[in-house]
């Protein structure tokens, strides 16, 4: 029987002695044993410490947080805990925003977004304008002609002219004279010109219409004229005080006067054109505005009131062509140079004037010049008459001084005595030379062969000595002496009677012949194109004719460039970083100072490179004159658009003065 079985030793288990009906041992016959076991201590893990959080000068760590005291179980407890970073010196600091250079060229509005595009497609968008329109040629004055004659038109309701220096205007109880030309749209109480202490009786000097008239008055004391209605048509006017008399006239002739007594007009700091009494606005044109310090004669009213002034006659202190055509100042042509304003008016208001006044041609009719040329093909018209009917056709050469800048059309206009004074139109045509040389002045000619004007009565002398050249009817000059040299050999001029027409028709003028006697001895009265003057008795009579020289007139244009546009190449320093549309700009006369837009656009590079600093440049490539431009982005290509570019040798690139990489080159020496 063997030994009672053994229980080894053991760290782990716990057994006790085995039991059975064999001393603890087993038998064949399915004797069995038993023995129990257990653990000598618990086979659990010993529960760990709490998890520690490390020191960190990078992260801030908060203490895990789990149902296992921060620990993990296998059963799938979780554990979490936050992580933040101790600072945010670990990330390239924000720029600050876009600064907006100086520039004594473009007004740039700040930039959105701070200035600063994103690498997610953020945009960053500036406005771009011009400064000032000095890089454009002047625009030139409005077209005029040697007798094209402008005038201005005020609306009735607020359009005035007004002059800061005042100092030659005449006052207190100085004489004086004031003329006007005039075209009245409606009646009323609308101002002419004037000035003074309004409401204080004799204090005032002003012109104005009325509603049955004309009107010049001192306030209280004032002087009138019943014309009528005379809207709708050119009228001259003129008021005149030499210290005891005032007088009023209309057209040349005096319409009424008066002794007032003393004139005290305190200042002229009011003057005013096209308003008086600081309101009475006038409706319609007003044309040469003069103003003397001296009581003028009718015969010189009379003798002026047609004609253009030098500026310089004794007495004129004041003297207003209004032939400017454009803008806002009209200049003062008398020695004293007291420059006008005009008030809420515009370009709109500068109008033709009185064609029959203070023109530099007695033959042509130059109306509605419509503005300039333009290279792009802009045309200008004006329409052209003649002022008095000729004795035949009349042919008028049409020109261009330049026919590189502007092309006319018809070569010719006929005028015949029936359609003399029907205007018919030219049309000029401007030429693109493709060159930037600003807007070229040129000129349209007219011109036509001597031609007859009128009829002249000569009742003494001979037509030379009367200063006319050619003779109508010459048998009764002849017969009577009286022509030392005809230009007509004899007879009359081509095409007409010898002794006149038998009657009046088609215009024609009463004149008068005497055959070897006097009128009374049996002279005839005959007719002749615009005869002048009056019939004599003297032993003669003869029609002499004025006639023109070769009539050449100009009018001045100008063919406004093209090529002056600015044209401004807008680039990125960086297309890695942002990109820019539009890639230009251009800015012409009509919109330069209309701000243009420019979007700015970041670009993801895929790298942890930081906030990338980078420019947008503006380059004016095709101001006016500029053949080349090196921003040296990177290259030394040309920017002006004329295609010159650099050949580099030795130099490489460089930062420039603003910091930008590679956009400026460096020099050995």
């Amino acid at each position: 029987v063997p030994s009672t079985p053994t229980i080894p030793n053991s760290n782990f288990y716990n057994i006790s002695a085995p039991t059975s009906s064999a001393s603890g041992h087993t038998e064949e016959v399915g004797t069995t044993s038993t023995f129990n076991v257990a653990l000598d201590a618990s086979p659990a893990e010993a529960v760990p410490s709490t998890p520690t959080i490390p020191n960190s000068n990078f992260y801030n760590i908060s203490a895990p947080s789990s149902s296992a005291s921060g620990h993990t179980a296998e059963i799938g407890t979780t554990s979490t805990f936050n992580v933040s970073l101790k600072d945010d010196s670990h990330f390239p600091s924000n720029p600050s925003s876009s600064s907006v250079p100086s520039s004594d060229f473009y007004s740039i509005s700040v930039p959105s977004n701070s200035g600063h595009t994103k690498e997610d497609s953020t945009t960053s968008t500036f406005n771009v304008s011009l400064k000032d329109d000095s890089h454009f040629p002047p625009t030139p004055a409005a077209p005029n002609s040697n007798n094209h004659n402008m005038a201005l038109h005020f609306d009735g309701a607020n359009d005035w002219v007004a002059i800061s220096n005042t100092s030659s205007i005449p006052i207190g109880n100085e004489s004086y004279t004031i003329e006007a030309w005039f075209y009245a749209d409606q009646m009323g109480d609308r101002g002419i010109v004037g000035w003074g202490n309004y409401g204080s009786t004799s204090q005032v000097t002003a012109l104005r219409l009325k509603g049955d008239g004309i009107h010049h008055y001192w306030w209280n004391r004032d002087i009138s004229a019943t014309t009528g209605d005379i809207s709708r048509a050119w009228h001259h006017i003129a008021a005149t005080w030499d210290g005891t008399n005032r007088k009023l006239y209309l057209d040349g002739v005096y319409k009424n006067g008066d002794q007032p007594g003393a004139h005290n007009v305190p200042n002229a700091i009011n003057f005013r054109i096209g308003s008086t009494n600081n309101s009475e606005y006038f409706d319609g044109k007003i044309d040469e505005i003069r103003i003397w310090t001296v009581a003028r004669t009718q015969s010189e009213i009379q003798a002026d009131m047609n004609n253009t002034l030098t500026g310089s006659e004794s007495g004129l202190v004041a003297y207003y062509k209004m032939n400017e055509g454009i803008g806002t100042s009209l200049a003062d042509s008398s020695s004293n140079s007291n420059t006008a304003t005009l008030n809420n008016m515009t370009n709109a208001d500068w109008v033709d004037g009185n064609a029959n006044c203070c023109g530099g041609s007695d033959f042509y009719n130059i109306t509605n010049v419509s503005g300039h040329t333009k290279e792009d093909g802009t045309t200008a018209t004006f329409n052209v008459a003649l002022k008095s009917a000729p004795s035949a056709n009349v042919t008028v050469s049409v020109t261009s001084s330049d026919t590189a800048e502007a092309t006319v059309s018809p070569a010719t206009l006929t005028f015949t005595p029936a359609n003399y004074n029907t205007t018919q139109q030219v049309t000029v045509t401007g030429v693109d030379d493709n060159d930037v040389d600003g807007h070229e002045e040129y000129e349209i000619s007219l011109s036509a062969p001597g031609t007859i004007l009128s009829a002249h009565i000569v009742s003494s002398e001979t037509c030379e000595a009367a200063g006319y050249d050619l003779v109508t009817s010459a048998a009764g000059c002849l017969a009577a002496g009286a022509i030392t040299s005809p230009a007509i050999n004899g007879g009359a001029y081509p095409g007409q009677p010898v002794n006149g027409y038998g009657d009046a028709s088609s215009g024609r003028t009463a004149g008068c012949t005497a055959h070897n006697g006097q009128l009374q001895d049996g002279g005839n009265t005959q007719y002749f194109p615009n005869a002048s003057g009056a019939c004599g008795t003297a032993s003669f009579n003869c029609i002499c004719t004025e006639s023109s020289n070769s009539e050449n007139v100009q009018v001045k244009l100008h063919n406004l460039d093209d090529d002056t546009e600015v044209t401004v190449a807008v680039s990125s320093s960086n297309t890695a970083e942002g990109t820019v549309t539009p890639a230009t700009l251009t800015f012409t006369e009509a919109n330069w100072d209309t701000p243009q837009t420019v979007t700015v656009t970041g670009v993801n590079d895929n790298n942890a490179d930081g906030h990338q600093n980078y420019q947008v440049k503006l380059s004016a490539i095709a101001e006016n004159g500029l053949v080349a431009y090196y921003p040296f982005n990177g290259n030394a290509n040309d920017e002006s658009g004329n295609g010159i570019d650099g050949i580099v040798s030795g130099a490489t690139l460089t930062e420039d003065r603003f910091g930008n990489i590679n956009n400026a080159y460096k020099f050995d020496g």
